[in-house]
């Protein structure tokens, strides 16, 4: 007491003093004696408490005078400049505390002694913690350093504390340690499994995020977006206030927030917090913890959040009141006993912790929030509901609010069950939160991108994240610490090149929620994520190897943590992972071995009964590279069938980067060449073929010489010099095989380069294809040769024999079940019926073509704009302006636009709009490349003839000039302008 230290004799004598210390007033003798030497009989008890006293007042040689006896009682006296250290922790002062309170006694002493230092040790520990952690918050930033080294004592004193492990993880990034912070993280992973069989929480996870670190460089340019606050969920929060509102108008009323883990529970509940307070609420707030040691302590921290700004003294409470919450706060103390060690009786607490809450709400509305509530110990649970029994009956106006993982609430788990009594007592409104809409995912961007124009970054995070708040927050986080947002512009762009498919604290948190899982559902979880769509439970059993009921009990231990979703599909129920990043995550976990092997088990487990796409996923996965390739030509012909073109030209270039060989390489590059040709790529068409060629001639394949050779002369029709001598190689080489269909399309490749010099030559030529084509019966092949007789015809001048090999042609394709191709030729049939008058006709067949090509791919505006053209001139303008508006919504590529404006330029033509149909025919002249040049002249001759019979010369070139003058972007922007008068 003076700072010496001084000797005690004995354990038990310095025990005593301890006790005297921490527990002040007086204390009857046949207590202590009872309590110190519960073995002893009373006679040898009560001397051993003597000589303990006699030892006690040796040690303290002139301050003896504080220990006062008398017959009855023993107390120490404290006189008022006397500071214990526990008070001194209590006010923040760190440096007094040393460690555990008497070190060196235990349950060995007796066990109602042990049960008081294990309730004291909990007390200082908890205090000492809760020191640590203002402390080291405040010097993250100023000091780093000195953070890190009082995180590490803090982690001393208790290294299963997440808060702590985190803390030293923040300092170290704050001082620039990454690599020591990454060690820290490890060492964290590590100690928790190891001590309490559990990943890291979620919020310890998402450190991950922050490891990576990035060039300083970019760091320098990075620009200055911001996480937002808390941005939507306007239906919840009208939800809660409408509790809040009721709990207002007198009782109890309650609220559980569930979902899975980082849906926005918590920052829902805070901004409704927030809310609450600033409409004069009182809300106090706590929360629970996974791996809780200290009984109540949910209610601990909710009483002390209560503390912010009140003296505890200045309550109305009666001292038995306060006695009682000592043991829980020991700053509530007033300097009477707290009720024996031991004592088991909890009634006289949680009344007094009624009689708390009663005085902290005063005459406010009280909100209890309660984080994490899923993790409420069982005494915690108990004084929930006698709280909330007691608050209703002293007439306190409250309203309860919880937060739960939803896979904590499934039906025969204990908060589940508790939570339903609860709700018998108190009416109980249940929200369960699902993503975020686009909508609200956009308004979050818009906060954080500051008033710039960030849609585009928006919609990719909302595609990416599909609402689920944690993945977005960490995928933005990610984006801004790569510097993959492009702010350079007027509108941000994700830069893909820099953005990753995982955030590490994305992966850290799929993770965490993977590990609680049952080895069965994990195994059902790494087969779902094989699996992808189709994911049946009998395939999912299959390829996670299990047993019926194992199988069974993984997808509910799956369903019930809200990782797999059930789809009721007709005939049979699936399964889907809640997530996409969730199958991303369980995937790259996968040893290289094991996804082989589970994808092997998903081909056996489909069988032939997938699309060829789902089957060369599975076979690619296996590491089967041959079949995976064959899959891949299945996928690319079904594409291309229906006129998914994009789709079809993807998958040959997936199976050319499989590493195919010889004779299938070069097969699968005029498979390429031909995809190219579908999508208007001619660069791609012609490097395709090429390659494909030299490779043939390498080969010494005069088949696949010759498909080549066809494939240049085609994508080079329009220079004849060039394009001939290839179909005439191909059409000797063909004569000497032998095969029908060579000889076909090489014969049709120099019909068509005489076309124009000698049709009559071209027809002979096409007549010879036509007989081998009826000889073969391919419908397909049948099908295009009807449309190359009417392109046939239609040089010879025979303009009305043209449909009619164009309708053969539909019939041909329509047998092939050839969607994609039953809609080109229905679209050409449609435009020469403009041109012969039919229009009517013209009308069916072009609103034909535009159902089946757009069933597949975005609108056709070509297509349209022709189908327009053919309702003016049948008198239906507005129907006209309806179906070409529609297909102005979508983009197209430049030979499509200029079509688009051509045939809209027909379309305003017979509205009577011809100022604007030439301006149209201005930018659709200027802007065709050669190989367009002849269409566009002779569809655009109707309006060139009409505007010179009925408008001036002087107008005419006028508006023709102001087309020229615009681009073809400005041209569509010209035609979308336009409205009917």
């Amino acid at each position: 007491m003076d700072g010496e230290a001084r000797p005690v004799r004995t354990r038990k004598a310095l025990a005593l003093l301890g006790y005297l210390a921490l527990e002040p007033g007086p204390h009857a003798r046949e207590t202590l004696a009872a309590l110190f030497w519960p073995d002893s009989a009373p006679e040898v008890a009560r001397s051993s408490l003597r000589n303990s006293l006699t030892y006690l007042r040796q040690a303290l040689g002139n301050a003896s005078g504080r220990v006062v006896t008398d017959r009855d009682t023993v107390r120490l006296r404290l006189d008022p400049g006397d500071t214990l250290d526990l008070q001194a922790l209590e006010q923040g002062q760190l440096a007094v505390f040393r460690g555990d309170v008497l070190p060196g006694l235990g349950l060995e002493d007796g066990e109602a002694l042990g049960a008081w230092l294990d309730t004291q040790r909990g007390r200082v520990r908890a205090l000492a913690e809760r020191v640590y952690a203002a402390h080291t918050r405040a010097l993250v930033d100023t000091s780093p350093t000195e953070a890190a080294e009082l995180a590490r004592r803090w982690l001393a004193l208790d290294n299963l504390n997440e808060e702590a492990w985190r803390r030293l993880i923040q300092a170290l990034l704050a001082a620039g340690q990454r690599s020591a912070a990454r060690e820290a993280l490890a060492a964290c992973h590590a100690v928790l499994r190891q001590e309490l069989g559990v990943a890291p929480a979620p919020e310890t996870l998402a450190l991950a995020a922050h490891l990576e670190g990035r060039p300083e460089r970019e760091r320098e340019v990075q620009p200055t977006p911001s996480l937002p606050g808390f941005v939507g969920r306007a239906s919840e929060l009208g939800r809660l206030g409408a509790v809040f509102q009721a709990a207002g108008r007198g009782g109890v009323r309650g609220a559980v927030l569930t979902g899975e883990p980082g849906i926005g529970k918590t920052s829902l509940a805070a901004a409704f917090a927030h809310g609450a307070t600033g409409a004069g609420a009182r809300v106090l707030r706590g929360w629970a913890a996974e791996a809780q040691t200290v009984t109540l302590g949910v209610w601990t921290d909710l009483l002390r959040s209560a503390l912010d700004g009140v003296d505890p003294l200045t309550l109305p409470l009666l001292p038995v009141w306060r006695t009682e919450l000592a043991r829980l706060l020991p700053e509530w103390r007033t300097g009477e006993a707290p009720p024996p060690a031991g004592q088991a009786d909890l009634a006289p607490l949680l009344e007094a912790l009624t009689q708390a809450l009663v005085a902290l709400a005063g005459g406010s509305v009280l909100v209890l929030l309660l984080d994490d509530a899923q993790w409420m110990d069982a005494t915690s649970r108990d004084a929930l509901l006698y709280v909330a029994r007691r608050l209703g009956q002293a007439g306190t106006r409250a309203m309860l609010l919880l937060t739960a993982r939803a896979e904590a609430l499934q039906p025969g788990e204990e908060p589940a069950a508790w939570i339903a009594r609860l709700g018998r007592d108190v009416p109980l409104e249940r929200l369960a939160l699902g993503p975020l809409t686009e909508a609200e995912t956009r308004a979050w961007v818009a906060e954080a991108a500051r008033g710039q124009d960030a849609r585009d970054v928006a919609g990719w995070l909302h595609g990416y994240s599909g609402g689920q708040p944690l993945y977005l927050t960490e995928a933005f986080r990610d984006l801004l610490e790569r510097g993959a947002i492009d702010t350079s512009g007027s509108r941000w762009q994700v830069r893909p090149d820099r953005a990753v498919t995982l955030p590490p604290g994305v992966r850290a948190v799929i993770e965490e929620r993977s590990s609680r899982l049952p080895p069965a559902g994990l195994a059902a979880a790494q087969a779902c994520a094989v699996l992808g769509e189709g994911a049946t439970f009998d395939r999912l059993r299959g390829v996670a190897d299990l047993t019926a009921e194992d199988a069974l009990g993984g997808v509910e231990a799956l369903l019930g943590s809200g990782l797999l979703h059930e789809v009721a599909e007709p005939g049979d129920v699936t399964y889907r992972l809640s997530h996409d990043r969730v199958g991303e995550t369980l995937r790259e976990n996968l040893s290289l071995l094991r996804r082989r092997l589970l994808h092997r088990r998903a081909l056996a487990a489909f069988g032939e009964q997938a699309p060829p796409a789902v089957l060369a996923r599975h076979a690619v996965g296996a590491g089967m590279l041959p079949e995976a390739r064959l899959y891949l030509r299945r996928s690319a012909a079904e594409a291309d069938r229906l006129g998914f073109f994009r789709a079809s030209r993807a998958a040959l270039e997936e199976a050319l980067a499989l590493g195919p060989a010889g004779t299938e390489r070069a097969e699968l590059l005029l498979l390429h060449a031909e995809a190219c040709e579908r999508l208007g790529d001619a660069g791609g068409q012609l490097q395709a073929g090429r390659e494909a060629l030299s490779l043939a001639r390498e080969l010494d394949a005069p088949h696949l010489v010759v498909q080549a050779l066809n494939r240049l002369a085609w994508v080079q029709q329009e220079e004849i010099s060039v394009a001939r001598p290839l179909s005439e190689e191909a059409l000797a080489v063909a004569r000497r095989l032998g095969d029908p269909f060579l000889l076909v399309s090489s014969l049709q490749g120099v019909a068509r380069s005489y076309r124009g010099e000698d049709p009559h030559l071209a027809l002979r030529l096409q007549r010879e294809a036509m007989d081998l084509l009826h000889a073969a019966g391919d419908a397909k092949r049948l099908g295009h040769g009807h449309m190359n007789m009417a392109y046939t015809e239609e040089a010879l001048g025979n303009h009305a024999a043209a449909p009619a090999h164009l309708r053969l042609a539909v019939a041909a394709f329509r047998a092939a079940r050839h969607d994609a191709l039953v809609a080109m030729s229905l679209a050409d049939l449609g435009v020469r019926l403009i041109s012969l008058g039919e229009a009517a006709e013209a009308g069916a067949v072009l609103s034909e073509a535009v159902e089946l090509r757009e069933r597949a791919r975005p609108r056709a505006p070509a297509i349209r704009a022709a189908w327009a053209c053919a309702l003016a001139l049948t008198g239906d303008e507005l129907t006209g302006w309806e179906v070409l508006r529609r297909g102005l919504e979508e983009e197209a590529n430049a030979p499509a636009w200029v079509l688009t404006l051509v045939w809209a330029a027909r379309f305003l033509a017979a509205c009577g709009r011809l100022p604007e149909a030439l301006t149209l025919v201005g930018t659709a002249r200027n802007a065709a490349p050669r190989t367009q040049a002849d269409s566009v002249r002779e569809h655009t001759a109707p309006v060139l003839d009409l505007a010179r019979s009925e408008l001036e010369e002087a107008g005419a070139e006028s508006a023709l000039a102001r087309g020229a003058a615009l681009t073809l972007g400005e041209g569509v922007a010209f035609l979308r302008g336009q409205a009917p008068r």
